[in-house]
């Protein structure tokens, strides 16, 4: 059940519906949201990491308080479980995604301590 008006989430962001007290104000500030997804996205972001944070944690859990040391210092994207099996591929030395994304080298973060067998043999 939705509590009215808007369910906070702590440091996390808060329920997006249209109960919250300024929902008809809204529209302006939705619009720039999604002309800045549109212009973001014309673009391709480019990292030289890739970061499997691995499949017995809970991302929040591992990062909510603090990044770990390498995330300070370089751009990089987080991976789960999922997308190294289904979407990660290796082509001239780059892990690379289906949309054309590469990355130079996968971290393997040091909290996680199983990998399934799919997994492990990606």
């Amino acid at each position: 059940m939705i509590k009215i008006p808007g369910l906070g989430l702590g440091p996390y962001g808060q329920w997006f519906t249209r109960h919250e007290t300024w929902a008809e104000q809204a529209g302006p500030w939705i619009d720039y949201l999604a002309r800045s997804s549109y212009m973001l996205q014309q673009g391709r972001f480019i990292a030289d990491i890739a970061y499997f944070y691995g499949e017995d944690n809970n991302i929040t859990a591992l990062f909510g308080e603090k990044l770990p040391a390498i995330l300070k210092a370089i751009i990089m994207i987080l991976v789960n479980a999922d997308a190294l099996v289904n979407l990660l591929s290796v082509n001239n030395g780059f892990i690379t995604t289906p949309s054309g994304m590469s990355y130079k080298i996968l971290v393997l973060d040091p909290n996680s301590r199983y990998m399934s067998l799919p997994v492990l043999r990606r």
